[in-house]
Order: C-alpha cells, then structure tokens, then sequence
C-alpha cells in the first residue's frame, strides 16, 4: 500500500565514504549480471555534489549506478562516495514529512506537561510563545499544541488545532488540500512515544466529534492568525499572539 503519487524521494539509509577510484571498472560486470537476469533494473546516471572549501564552494560531477525494484518505488543508489536506499513507497505523506521527527526533537528538549487549566474556547487564554515554551521546557495542552503547530508551518505543513471543553491537541491535513486529517496528543510528548500520542490523539478527535463539540482551529496565512473555522472574525482568538 502506497500514496498514488508519491511527492519526493524519502532516503531511509546513506552510508558514506572516502572515495573509492576504479569502482567504475568493477560495475561492469554487475551490470551485465543485471541485464541477463532482468533484475534488478539497472541504471546510470550522474550526480552533482558541491564541496566548500578555503577556495570556496566546488561543483563535481560522479557517476550513480540505480538499481530499482520493478516497480520503480525502491531504488539502492551507488557512487564512488556513498551508498544509500530511497523509496517513493510510503503510506502516509507524514512518513515523509518528519512530523516525528518535530515530536522527537521536542521530547528531546525536555519539553513536560504543565497541567493548568484553560478556559478555551469558551473564554480568553493567555497562551505561551513557542520560544517560552522551549525556553521553559514546559507547555500545557494549548500551549504544546501551538508549539508543535508552529514547527510545522515553518516547514510548509497544514497544522490544525482542535478545541474541545477545557482542552486542545494537534491536527494536520494528511496531504496539500486534502480533506483527511491525523491528529496527535502533544501533552504526551514528555511521557510517551509518537505512536501512542498519535493514537490518543485520534481517539480523542474520535470522541468529540461524535458528542459534537470539536472545534477546528487552523492557521491562516492570508491573515497571518490563528482562527477558528466556526468563527466570523479572529477576534474571538487574538489573545494567542497578546
């Protein structure tokens, strides 16, 4: 199971070394192995790498050797200076996209649950800045929420905030305009693994959605404000930047 169209290249492993001189003569006869058994599909091509230097930045052009599956979705990529594995074959655009990889960084920060209560939506909320909430390793549910959404516009994303009665967690559009969502729990981020903030975080939205009462709160780069999609105006949620 796969994306239909596949955006970019995902490289799951390089390996890289010193350069390897003569490694050119030694392909030939791989390649003719490749072509009597039609497999792996061979291919070459070149490369271009810059390397900076005293004198400066340097463009070098090296040969790449491609050995695809018949599919073309997974691909071992060979040159004289590394060795690496790519796929276009991922289930969810976020495999790609290293929205893990924001939720570990942070966990890694030290980043805890502060438990306080907060009367979003149904009142004001004094909300923290992204950079407080680094600089204090800590973020109640609103707050880590707004963190991790943040991190994410930085990098193209579309991060959602849902908000409940006395809560919010994070959401974010599983592909460029599309309709489907995933959601995740941010107050686990000191406690548990991805995976499982990623499941609560879908239960959760499950949940409130049934009773009715999840509210979706995205970001709008028109208007550079978070707004509430149940909203006329922002007015209703200036305090996040107040």
């Amino acid at each position: 199971m796969h994306l239909a169209q596949s955006p970019l290249v995902l490289v799951l492993v390089q390996a890289r070394f010193p350069r390897r001189h003569g490694i050119e003569g030694r392909i030939e006869a791989f390649r003719a192995a490749c072509e009597d058994s039609d497999y792996p599909l061979f291919h070459e091509g070149s490369i271009q790498t810059v390397g900076i230097g005293p004198e400066g930045p340097a463009l070098t052009n090296a040969p790449r050797w491609d050995l695809l599956d018949r599919s073309r979705r997974w691909n071992v990529v060979l040159s004289p200076e590394f060795l690496l594995l790519q796929t276009t074959e991922y289930h969810r655009f976020r495999d790609f996209l290293g929205i893990k990889a924001i939720y570990n960084t942070l966990k890694a920060q030290g980043i805890t649950y502060s438990s306080t209560t907060i009367s979003f939506p149904a009142g004001s909320q004094k909300i923290r800045y992204p950079s407080a909430s680094l600089q204090e390793a800590s973020a109640n549910c609103i707050d880590g929420t707004v963190l991790m959404a943040s991190a994410m516009e930085a990098i193209g994303l579309q991060p959602l905030i849902v908000l409940v009665p006395g809560h919010a967690f994070l959401g974010w559009r599983a592909l460029d305009g599309s309709t489907t969502s995933e959601f995740l729990e941010t107050t686990m981020i000191g406690t548990s693994t991805f995976e499982e903030a990623l499941n609560q975080g879908t239960t959760e939205f499950n949940q409130h959605q049934q009773a009715g009462d999840a509210k979706n709160c995205r970001y709008c780069k028109s208007s550079s404000r978070w707004y509430n999609s149940r909203c006329t105006s922002i007015a209703e949620i200036t305090s996040i930047y107040s």
